[in-house]
């Protein structure tokens, strides 16, 4: 910014500064008038301003509301962003699992372990880790299952109930019931 001999800003520089913010300030206007959303929800701000009997030297200008609502927008659109993504897709092990309960959704967890050893070998279990010992926990067992990438995963044994319970719960969305 040019400045005097004194260095404070000269007027001319300062005219150019003012008139390159109102410029910024109306294309922002404009684009944010243009949103019917945005102006809905600034007009309902200064309405409920009103309603509660803000004095008009406290309330938003209508530029702050637009300004308001497009911060919201903002912050909204960022947040379910962040909560949408992929949808979960079921692995080879899952939709076996749906499979078996196909025909049984009375189904247990102890009755899907034995379920899925008959289907060892058969093309998606490639492996089950051996029972532990009286002394060993059972929570490191794992299921070997071939992924749909032609990879080999792994699936905790602990964790088919919370696999059973998935498989149910779409059955029976699918089913209508």
């Amino acid at each position: 910014m040019p400045t005097d001999h004194i260095g404070t800003p000269t007027v001319a520089s300062l005219n150019q500064r003012n008139t390159q913010f109102w410029k910024l300030q109306t294309e922002l206007f404009e684009q944010r008038i243009s949103d019917n959303k945005l102006f809905s929800k600034a007009m309902c701000d200064m309405a409920a301003e009103e309603r509660r009997n803000i004095p008009v030297y406290y309330r938003k200008t209508f530029e702050t509301a637009l300004e308001d609502a497009a911060d919201a927008k903002a912050t909204f659109h960022g947040e379910s962003c962040q909560k949408g993504g992929r949808a979960a897709k079921s692995d080879p092990l899952q939709k076996l699992i749906e499979k078996l309960l196909q025909g049984n959704l009375q189904m247990n967890a102890g009755q899907l372990w034995h379920a899925l050893r008959k289907e060892l070998g058969k093309g998606v279990i490639t492996a089950i880790d051996p029972e532990p010992s009286k002394d060993e926990s059972d929570a490191n067992r794992k299921i070997h299952f071939v992924a749909a990438d032609g990879k080999v995963k792994t699936a905790p044994v602990c964790g088919l109930k919370y696999r059973l319970s998935r498989a149910k719960k779409k059955i029976t969305v699918s089913e209508g019931g």
